[in-house]
C-alpha cells in the first residue's frame, strides 16, 4: 500500500484544456476582392497548481484512515511538498480488502 506522501506524489497538479476559435475580422476597404479575414486556430493552456502550505498542528485523516497531526510541511520545488507528521493513538483503524 502506497505511503500518505507516496499518494501525493502520484496526484496530477497540471490542468489542460484545448479551445478552438473562429474570428472574423471585417476590413475597411476591400483588398483583391475580399471584405473580410477569417481567423483560425486552436488554443491551449496549460496551468500547474501550487500546493498550499499546511500550519504545524493541523490534524489530517488520509484514505487509509490513520489520523496524524502536521509536523512539517518542506517544499521540494514549487510543485511538491512533503508531509511529515505525529499519529495520533484515539484513531480507530479499520481495515478492509482494499488496505490489505
Amino acid at each position: 500500500m502506497p505511503t500518505f506522501n507516496e499518494t501525493l506524489d502520484s496526484e496530477p497538479y497540471t490542468l489542460g484544456a484545448f479551445d478552438n476559435y473562429n474570428k472574423l475580422n471585417p476590413l475597411k476597404n476591400q483588398n483583391d476582392g475580399k471584405g473580410s479575414i477569417n481567423h483560425i486556430g486552436t488554443a491551449y493552456l496549460l496551468k500547474k497548481d501550487k500546493p498550499y502550505e499546511i500550519p504545524q498542528h493541523t490534524v489530517m485523516t488520509p484514505p487509509n484512515g490513520v489520523r496524524f497531526s502536521v509536523v512539517s510541511c518542506d517544499y521540494h520545488y514549487d510543485y511538491k511538498c512533503e508531509l511529515k507528521g505525529h499519529v495520533l493513538d484515539d484513531s480507530p483503524v479499520e481495515t478492509n480488502d482494499e488496505m490489505l
